[in-house]
C-alpha cells in the first residue's frame, strides 16, 4: 500500500504532461470528428446513408493499409514514434479546419475528408 502511495504522489515530468495534454486534445476533437461530423454529413446529404457508409469504408480501409506500412517504420524508434503522434494531431487539426472550410461542399469532397481523417487516425494510433 505504501509503495502505491509513493507512485501516486510522484509529480509528472514535462513529457508526461505533454502526452496527457495531447491525448486530451485528440479525445476532444474525436467527439467532433466521430459524432457531430457524421450528423452534419447526414444532414447535408439529405439523409443519404450510402455516402456516410462510403465515408467510413474509406476511413477504415485507409487505416488498415497505412497501419501495415507505418508500423514497419516506427517499430523500435521512440523518436519517430513521438513525431508520428504529433503529425497525427496536426493532420487532425487540418482535417477539422478543412471540414469547416468546405461547409456544404463536404458532400462532394467526402473522399478527401475520409482520406485525411484516416491518415490522422493512423498516425496517432500507430504509436500506441
Amino acid at each position: 500500500m505504501e509503495k502505491e502511495n509513493k507512485i501516486l504522489n510522484k509529480k509528472l515530468n514535462k513529457s508526461s504532461k505533454l502526452l496527457i495534454a495531447s491525448d486530451l486534445i485528440y479525445t476532444i476533437t474525436a467527439l467532433f470528428a466521430e459524432t457531430f461530423l457524421v450528423a452534419y454529413f447526414f444532414n447535408i446529404t439529405d439523409n443519404s446513408i450510402t455516402q456516410i457508409s462510403l465515408y467510413f469504408i474509406i476511413v477504415y480501409g485507409i487505416k488498415a493499409i497505412l497501419q501495415l506500412i507505418i508500423l514497419r517504420f516506427i517499430k523500435n524508434n521512440s523518436k519517430v514514434r513521438a513525431k508520428t503522434m504529433s503529425i497525427g494531431i496536426v493532420i487532425r487539426a487540418i482535417f477539422i479546419l478543412y471540414t469547416f472550410l468546405l461547409g456544404e461542399n463536404l458532400k462532394t469532397n467526402f473522399v478527401i475528408i475520409a482520406l485525411i481523417f484516416g491518415l490522422s487516425e493512423t498516425l496517432y494510433w500507430a504509436t500506441h
